[in-house]
C-alpha cells in the first residue's frame, strides 16, 4: 500500500484520481491549495506526491523546491498538460522523481501512473521478498 497525496487546484482531478487509488487499497491525499502542501505534507507523511506544475498561487515548480527543503526522500511525480522542456529540466533540477501527462483516463492511470510507482516505490518486490523469506 501506498499511501498519496495529489496536490491539484482541480477538485475533479483530485476526486477522480483519488477514487481510482483507493479502489486499489491505496489512500490519497487530496490537496487543492498549493499553499498547505507542505503542511499537509508533514503531518500525512505520504511516500508519494503527484504534483501539478499549473497552478494558481503557488506553481508546482515552487512547491517542489519547499517540499524537497523539508523532505528529500518523498517520490514525486510532476502532472503536466504540454510536453515543456524548460519545465522538465527545472523540475529535474529541484528534484523531480518523474514525470506524467494530463489528461487522465483510468486506462492511463492503470497502465503508466501504476508502473510509475511501483518504479518509484517497489512494494510488490519488497512484499515478495518478504514472502519468500517466511516460506
Amino acid at each position: 500500500m501506498i499511501k498519496l497525496m495529489v496536490v491539484d487546484d482541480e477538485q475533479k482531478i483530485c476526486d477522480f484520481v483519488r477514487g481510482f487509488f483507493e479502489k486499489r487499497g491505496h489512500p490519497v491525499i487530496m490537496v487543492t491549495d498549493p499553499r498547505r502542501a507542505v503542511g499537509i505534507m508533514k503531518i500525512e507523511k505520504p511516500q508519494v506526491i503527484l504534483l501539478d506544475v499549473k497552478m494558481p498561487d503557488m506553481s508546482g515548480l515552487t512547491l517542489l523546491e519547499n517540499i524537497r527543503a523539508v523532505d528529500k526522500e518523498v517520490k514525486v511525480i510532476m502532472v503536466t498538460i504540454a510536453d515543456d522542456t524548460a519545465t522538465h529540466q527545472r523540475a529535474d533540477e529541484l528534484g523531480a522523481d518523474a514525470f506524467i501527462s494530463k489528461p487522465f483516463s483510468s486506462d492511463y492511470l492503470e497502465e503508466t501512473v501504476l508502473d510509475k510507482l511501483e518504479e518509484l516505490y517497489p512494494l510488490k518486490k519488497q512484499r515478495k521478498h518478504s514472502k519468500e523469506a517466511q516460506v
